[in-house]
């Protein structure tokens, strides 16, 4: 998978990418929170799958929303789906068992699942 995304990136001459092959804890300590805009993993079927990260709030906090995106706007290329960053990936049904669970009065998620088999 590595050989083929380094072709891509050759192909397209994508300079702004940068593609590290090691463990999920190694490659994050080689990278910086203001580095990364996008960050793709691979996992076996069956492995256990866990997101975690800000969201807008819900009602009675929405009033809220724009201090949110305030706040955020550094560590986010786009808004779309802030209200629920987990459904693109819940709806391509590539994860089974999944649950979310709001943090924080709803500002924040832990979402989690399992690799569908």
């Amino acid at each position: 998978m590595i050989d083929v995304a380094r072709r891509r990136v050759e192909i397209g001459a994508m300079s702004n990418v940068e593609l590290i092959e090691d463990e999920v804890c190694a490659a994050i300590r080689t990278v910086t929170r203001q580095s990364v805009d996008a960050l793709l993993a691979t996992c076996k079927p069956g492995a256990r799958v866990t997101l975690a990260g800000g969201k807008l709030f819900t009602r009675p906090f929405s009033l809220l929303n724009a201090w949110v995106e305030w706040r955020q706007r550094p560590y986010c290329t786009t808004f779309e789906n802030y209200d629920a960053p987990w459904r693109k990936l819940f709806a391509t049904h590539a994860l089974t068992r999944t649950r979310v669970h709001p943090k924080y009065l709803g500002i924040a998620y832990t979402a989690y699942g399992e690799r569908a088999q």
